[in-house]
């Protein structure tokens, strides 16, 4: 076996490996986030008022429609 037949051998090797590990992190990663968004959403389902709360949170505006974000209320509360 040449030397540059063992360098891309290597070299291919190596680049396996980088997308193997790369997958295995993004896989890692999400399994983390999974749990964490499954236990939130456990706690937040024995109390009705506490989800109602978390989806009003500014960063849960793409939870609801478009229609629920503009209510009358809020153009009422303008006016006065």
């Amino acid at each position: 076996m040449t030397l540059r037949r063992r360098l891309v051998v290597a070299v291919a090797v190596l680049a396996v490996l980088s997308v193997l590990t790369g997958v295995v992190v993004v896989l890692v990663q999400r399994a983390f986030l999974v749990s964490r968004l499954d236990a939130e959403l456990e706690a937040l389902a024995g109390s009705p008022r506490a989800m109602m709360l978390a989806s009003q949170r500014p960063g849960a505006a793409w939870r609801r429609p478009h229609s629920a974000r503009s209510t009358s209320a809020g153009c009422r509360r303008a006016a006065s």
